[in-house]
C-alpha cells in the first residue's frame, strides 16, 4: 500500500505535467489555415516567397511566375484579383537594375511606364471598371547625360494607365495610398526636400495637414502612409515628428505620447501609424513603434487611441504593419524575426495572433473581401 506521503507527492507530479501540458499548449504555434477564421470575409495578404510574387487567400500561397516583379499592394473586386508595384529591369546603359510600375489583373500584367526613368507601384484601389494607382516616378531621362542625383521622384497616380502628376518636381515625392468614393480620388503622400512634408491630394489638388509645432526632441517632419474615406471625413494615418498619429479632415491626433522636452538619451521611441480603417465611431490604426536605444520594432494596434501592443521581444517587426476590417473583425499583419533572422509572418484577428509563413518573405499589404 502507498502512504499518504507517496499519494500526495504522485497527485502533485500529475499536477506539474498536466500545468505543463497546459503551458506548453497555450504556446504552441497556430497555423492560419487551422483556425476558423475565414467564414465571413476573404483574406488577401500580398507579398513576397521567395523570389515569388505571391498572395495569399486565406492563408494558401498563390505564387505568381513573374520574375522580377515586386507587389506593394493588394485589392480585390468581384472575381478579380490585383497587384500592384513594379517590375526590375536591366539599364542597357549603366548595366544597373531600375523598375518599371506595374500592376497585375489576375497574373496578366500592365506596364504603367516605359522604363526610360524608374518607376515604383505602391497602391492601387478598383472602382468599378476603372483601376487606380498611386506611385512615383522620377523626372529626367535615363538616355540623356543628365546625372542620376539630380532626378527627383514624382508623386503621381494612373487612372486606366494614364499618368496623373501629384508633385511639382521641386522636391522627391511619393505617394502611398490612394482611395476612390464616387468620383472623387484621394491619395496620401508626402514629399522630401530638407525633411519629409505629409501631402494629402483630392482630384489632383494639394491639402496641407496641420503639424503640431508642440512636440518636442525631434526632426519636425511629417509622412502620410495610409487613407481612409468615412462619410465626409478623411483620415490619413502616419508619422508627425517621429510619433505615430492620423489626421482627420487634416487636424492631427497623437498616438503616441508626446516627447517630454527634459526628456534625453537613447531610451527615446518613436512610431509611426501606417493603416487606418473606420468603422461607425470606432477609428482603428495599425503601426509600428521602436526603442531607439535597441532599434527593436513591436506592432501596435490602436482602437479609439487606446494601444495594445501586438508582439514582443525577440521578435523584431521587419515590415509596416498591415490593417483591414471585416464588419467588426481587425486583421493586421507583419512580418517578424528573431535575433538568428528565423522569419515569420503573423496575422492577428481581433488581437489573436497566428502564424501565416515561417519563410524568408515580406508582407506589403491586407485586404479583405466579403464572401
Amino acid at each position: 500500500m502507498c502512504n499518504s506521503k507517496s499519494l500526495i507527492k504522485s497527485a502533485f507530479s500529475l499536477f506539474l505535467i498536466l500545468i505543463t501540458a497546459l503551458i506548453s499548449c497555450d504556446h504552441k504555434d497556430s497555423n492560419i489555415t487551422s483556425l476558423n477564421w475565414f467564414d465571413k470575409a476573404d483574406i488577401y495578404i500580398g507579398g513576397e516567397l521567395g523570389d515569388s510574387t505571391t498572395y495569399w487567400k486565406n492563408g494558401k500561397a498563390i505564387s505568381l511566375d513573374k520574375k522580377g516583379m515586386f507587389a506593394n499592394a493588394v485589392t480585390v473586386s468581384g472575381k478579380d484579383t490585383y497587384l500592384a508595384g513594379f517590375i526590375a529591369i536591366k539599364d542597357s546603359l549603366t548595366n544597373n537594375n531600375t523598375a518599371r510600375a506595374v500592376y497585375c489583373k489576375n497574373g496578366n500584367i500592365v506596364f504603367l511606364t516605359d522604363g526610360r526613368t524608374a518607376a515604383v507601384a505602391t497602391a492601387i484601389a478598383v472602382s468599378g471598371t476603372d483601376i487606380y494607382v498611386a506611385g512615383y516616378e522620377y523626372n529626367g531621362d535615363k538616355n540623356t547625360a543628365e546625372p542620376v542625383h539630380s532626378q527627383k521622384s514624382i508623386a503621381k497616380y494612373w487612372k486606366n494607365g494614364i499618368p496623373v502628376v501629384l508633385s511639382d518636381g521641386h522636391a522627391n515625392a511619393s505617394a502611398t495610398a490612394i482611395t476612390v468614393k464616387g468620383t472623387d480620388v484621394y491619395v496620401a503622400g508626402y514629399e522630401k526636400d530638407e525633411i519629409s512634408v505629409a501631402r494629402y491630394w483630392k482630384n489632383g489638388k494639394q491639402t496641407a495637414l496641420k503639424i503640431d509645432s508642440n512636440l518636442s526632441n525631434g526632426a519636425n517632419y511629417s509622412e502620410a502612409y495610409s487613407i481612409f474615406i468615412a462619410g465626409t471625413d478623411v483620415y490619413i494615418a502616419g508619422t508627425e515628428c517621429g510619433l505615430a498619429a492620423y489626421w482627420k479632415n487634416g487636424i492631427p491626433v497623437l498616438l503616441a505620447p508626446k516627447k517630454s522636452p527634459n526628456q534625453s538619451g537613447t531610451d527615446n521611441e518613436s512610431s509611426k501609424a501606417t493603416s487606418i480603417a473606420v468603422s461607425g465611431q470606432d477609428v482603428h490604426v495599425a503601426g509600428i513603434q521602436d526603442t531607439l536605444a535597441s532599434l527593436f520594432h513591436t506592432v501596435k494596434y490602436w482602437k479609439n487611441g487606446k494601444a495594445t501592443t501586438l508582439s514582443k521581444k525577440p521578435l523584431d517587426a521587419k515590415t509596416n504593419a498591415f490593417m483591414a476590417l471585416n464588419g467588426h473583425d481587425v486583421y493586421i499583419t507583419c512580418t517578424l524575426a528573431d535575433p538568428a533572422f528565423n522569419y515569420q509572418t503573423i496575422v492577428w484577428k481581433n488581437t489573436v495572433p497566428a502564424i501565416l509563413s515561417k519563410e524568408t518573405m515580406r508582407v506589403t499589404s491586407i485586404f479583405a473581401a466579403d464572401k
